[in-house]
């Protein structure tokens, strides 16, 4: 369990040792690992407290984050979960997504699929990650996704690359770029998707 504070209590090392617990499930099959790993980000989604002095970029950043990590732990440790305990786990997913730019249920309509967060690592692999995973039980929001990348993102993208250019220049493109890597790998070799 996350401490309770009036603060902030994101905790970096919860996070990894919950991924280590159901990579070692996945890995070695280690059944008590991965009941942890899934029961223990379940409750470090749901007992997570947000910061407002750190900025939203840092409270966003982090919650993508987790919603990433989450992901993992959901593809992995599926098995393991009841019908309740995946309920409570998506439910306590869509808990961060709330706070994210584009809310819960998510909206895109105002925001830039091109340059602006929303062509980010924190919707095109963390969001679109945890869409993946909880497919079976939460289609919607993948639908959704998948529907709107392809509208507002790959289309530009797609144009935009064969200047053999990248439209971020070098503050965030980077960034945009793991992010397009990501997210073209997800779709390709995950999904099967051209």
């Amino acid at each position: 369990n996350l401490p309770k504070f009036d603060e902030y209590n994101y905790d970096e090392t919860v996070l990894r040792t919950l991924e280590t617990n159901a990579f070692c499930y996945i890995i070695e099959g280690d059944e008590t690992s991965g009941k942890n790993a899934y029961k223990g980000i379940t409750n470090f989604m749901n007992t997570l407290n947000y910061n407002p002095s750190e900025g939203k970029g840092k409270n966003y950043h982090d919650a993508s984050h987790i919603l990433f990590t989450a992901a993992e732990i959901y593809d992995w440790c599926y098995p393991l979960m009841s019908a309740a305990e995946k309920t409570a786990f998506i439910e306590a997913g869509q808990r961060l997504m709330s706070i994210l730019d584009w809310g819960y249920p998510v909206n895109l309509e105002d925001h830039s699929m091109v340059t602006g967060a929303a062509s980010s690592t924190m919707l095109l692999v963390d969001l679109f990650s945890f869409a993946i995973a909880t497919y079976d039980e939460n289609s919607d929001l993948y639908n959704y996704l998948s529907a709107v990348i392809k509208q507002k993102n790959m289309t530009a993208r797609n144009y935009w690359y064969k200047s053999g250019k990248y439209m971020s220049g070098s503050s965030y493109g980077a960034l945009r770029a793991y992010s397009d890597s990501w997210l073209y790998w997800m779709l390709d070799n995950a999904l099967g998707v051209k």
